[in-house]
């Protein structure tokens, strides 16, 4: 709590940090809305993302010769993965 002896106005700031570096589009998303709800309508929220994208990916089915008799198996790649 922050007093100025010439007001009576008293400020409240509390601050959560949430890391989020290196975490997908998914998993950001879902640590940003685990932070709790404002108190009060007059409660401000105050957000600085720096960069936040979702990263593209495909689904690669693949497909054994019949010989080996095993099933197909699918895998999600995203781009820039070592295969």
């Amino acid at each position: 709590a922050h007093s100025n002896e010439t007001s009576p106005l008293q400020t409240v700031e509390e601050r959560i940090d949430l890391a989020t570096e290196c975490l997908g589009y998914d998993a950001t998303i879902s640590a940003l809305a685990s932070l709790p709800p404002p108190s009060s309508p007059s409660e401000e929220l105050l957000l600085t993302v720096k960069r936040i994208r979702r990263q593209p990916g495909v689904d690669v089915t693949l497909r054994y010769p019949p010989s080996s008799n095993e099933p197909d198996a699918t895998l999600r790649l995203f781009a820039g993965e070592n295969l």
